[in-house]
């Protein structure tokens, strides 16, 4: 979908050559890719503008969480080895 829009957007004639890149005849999709903002600017967007959402009500001004408790590290010991009982006769 991108492509298409560039594609579609190239016949505008609009490109932004960096200085080391010679001006050319056709404009390649980077170049449009460059200018793409300034064309939506423009023509601007289907896309709604963003609402301000704003916090949930159970955090109020000055609301601050209790700290987990926190519990100590726990080492467990080496495991003693166990008796093969299989090989006695």
């Amino acid at each position: 979908m991108v492509m298409n829009q560039l594609r579609l957007a190239r016949d505008l004639g609009l490109s932004q050559c960096l200085a080391w890149e010679p001006p050319k005849a056709a404009v390649t999709p980077r170049q449009m890719r460059r200018v793409m903002n300034l064309i939506l600017g423009q023509v601007g967007t289907s896309v709604r503008v963003c609402q301000p959402r704003g916090k949930s009500p159970e955090h109020a001004k000055g609301f601050h969480p209790k700290q987990e408790e926190r519990h100590e590290v726990v080492n467990k010991g080496e495991k003693e080895a166990k008796e093969d009982t299989s090989l006695i006769i």
